[in-house]
């Protein structure tokens, strides 16, 4: 009924738009190398800050749920890099089977979850990382899929991209994690959207939304449609 009902929400007009608010799609592995703890992470209602050295997440691979629009059309368009381990959807999202994450590349004013009278007319920009050459790290030669990257908001993420080699401690965690940057954050119909979006693409790797975790990979202090997330 969901997908079924997808096709017929104005919303839909809206889709490309609502994916550059998913930065990337983190799962099957991955390694989060964390010991500076600049990403902003929430699991619940509440932002929280990761301080785990290294974290390894693995979930078993599911069927894909290709019925109906939009999943139909984001099955016939992948592109698979660094031996599948990097897919592509339709030029909108990514899903890794592999990656580290290094929050010491990632370079910010604020940490996020502040209280909003804390920050009260802090410029925008304040409220997002700058994410440099090392934050992403994959286990393969990245020099085989650079001609093959799509135009768009998805080019910004592959140019922090590295190769890394298997770490000899990790933390092991089986789940699904969904990395979203946030865009207009205290905006009801902004926010309403994005949420749709993560539930959809639950719907497409078909997880239940329940058992999975949403990383923001933005500064943003607390607003109260936080609660929305949980």
């Amino acid at each position: 009924m969901f997908i079924k009902c997808c096709s017929k929400l104005s919303i839909r007009r809206c889709r490309q738009y609502l994916f550059y608010t998913i930065f990337i799609i983190l799962s099957f592995s991955l390694f989060l190398n964390i010991k500076y703890g600049l990403i902003n992470h929430s699991s619940e209602t509440t932002n929280k800050i990761l301080l785990q050295n290294e974290s390894l997440l693995l979930f078993k691979e599911s069927t894909l749920n290709c019925s109906g629009d939009p999943l139909e059309q984001w099955c016939q368009h992948q592109i698979k890099l660094c031996n599948s381990s990097l897919i592509v959807y339709n030029k909108l999202f990514i899903i890794t089977h592999s990656i580290i994450l290094q929050p010491e590349f990632a370079q910010g004013k604020r940490l996020g979850g502040e209280n909003i009278q804390d920050v009260l007319n802090q410029p925008e920009e304040d409220e997002y990382f700058h994410f440099q050459k090392e934050f992403i790290k994959l286990p393969c030669d990245i020099q085989e899929f650079h001609d093959r990257i799509p135009d768009g908001h998805l080019s910004n993420i592959f140019s922090a991209i590295s190769s890394y080699r298997l770490p000899q401690k990790t933390h092991t965690i089986y789940e699904t994690t969904i990395a979203v940057n946030r865009q207009d954050y205290v905006n009801v119909y902004h926010t309403i959207t994005d949420v749709y979006t993560v539930y959809l693409l639950c719907c497409f790797f078909q997880r239940n939304p329940k058992s999975v975790r949403i990383l923001f990979l933005d500064a943003h202090p607390k607003g109260n449609l936080d609660i929305l997330w949980s």
